[in-house]
C-alpha cells in the first residue's frame, strides 16, 4: 500500500500531496511552478522568503534558520503587539511580483494587500 503525504511548497505555501517514495525528490510547485523539496510536514520546515520578509518589515532579528513555525509565532505576536506596522505591510504599494501575476501596470491604487487578496 501506497502512503501519501504532504508539505508545503516554501516559496508561496502551497500544500502538496506526494507518495511517501518521492520524499527527498525535488519537483515543481503546482501553483508557483519553482523548485521544492518533498519533505513530509512534520518535520520542521525552514521560514518562508515571505515570513522571512515580514519579519524584516517588523524590524526583528532572526536566525537563518528559524523554522516555519518559529517564524509564524514571532509574526503573530509582531501582529498583536504593533497592529498599526502590520495594517501599514498591507497598506504599502503592491509588488513588482504581484504586478506581474495581475498583468496590470502600476498605477499607485494597489495597495500589497489588495494585491495579495486578487491573487489569491
Amino acid at each position: 500500500m501506497n502512503d501519501f503525504l504532504k508539505c508545503a511548497c516554501l516559496h508561496c505555501g502551497q500544500s502538496i500531496e506526494y507518495s511517501a517514495e518521492g520524499t527527498g525528490q525535488t519537483v515543481l510547485c503546482p501553483t508557483c511552478e519553482k523548485p521544492v523539496t518533498l519533505t513530509p510536514a512534520n518535520q520542521p520546515q525552514p521560514a518562508t522568503k515571505k515570513q522571512k520578509e515580514k519579519l524584516r518589515w517588523f524590524g526583528c532579528a532572526f536566525d537563518e534558520g528559524i523554522t516555519k513555525g518559529q517564524a509564524s509565532n514571532t509574526l503573530d505576536k509582531c501582529v498583536r503587539e504593533f497592529p498599526e506596522k502590520d495594517r501599514a505591510y498591507y497598506n504599502r504599494p503592491a509588488t513588482e511580483e504581484q504586478l506581474t501575476k495581475l498583468r496590470i501596470k502600476a498605477d499607485g491604487a494597489l495597495t500589497y494587500g489588495k494585491a495579495k487578496d486578487l491573487i489569491w
